[in-house]
């Protein structure tokens, strides 16, 4: 038993410094991408990740692989690779929202009001992250430095 837990509490810490890593590799993608310094970045930052959230949470989806007889919802909380997986506190609202969906849609004994309520829910923050997305994207917007980081932003759809 003292064995599993030692595993069980290893691979934990494993996974927290290669998501650790993995974040601050990535913030040094971006700053590298925008041609900002540290200074500028923590400016850019959080206009940055408030504009990619409600984005995302104006799609909050979930896909499915799989044929007629072995169909499975991917959730954003798993993945062959962990690293990938979003931990389950960190998930923006939209996509723990999809996870539960898409586990009640797999789940057989699922009530039809279960999957209505959960419909619904879903619906409403996606509507809650459209109306708040246009004053994330003139945040960001009123941050931006350059044309290249215009057009950066435009391509990946944070801003108009």
């Amino acid at each position: 038993m003292a064995i599993e837990k030692w595993h069980t509490e290893r691979k934990q810490k494993i996974r927290r410094s290669s998501e650790e890593r993995m974040r601050l590799m990535a913030r040094e993608a971006w700053k590298r991408l925008l041609r900002v310094n540290e200074q500028q970045f923590k400016i850019l930052e959080p206009k940055i990740y408030k504009a990619r959230g409600l984005l995302w949470t104006t799609r909050a989806e979930a896909h499915g692989w799989g044929g007629i007889e072995d169909f499975h919802w991917l959730r954003h909380s798993e993945s062959i690779d962990p690293l990938r997986a979003d931990a389950p506190d960190e998930m923006i609202e939209g996509k723990k929202i999809a996870d539960e969906l898409a586990s009640l849609l797999e789940d057989e004994n699922s009530k039809e009001e279960e999957i209505r309520k959960k419909l619904y829910k879903m619906l409403q923050v996606r509507e809650q992250a459209k109306k708040e997305f246009p004053k994330a994207k003139q945040e960001l917007c009123e941050v931006l430095m350059t044309p290249r980081q215009e057009a950066i932003f435009l391509i990946m759809g944070y801003i108009d």
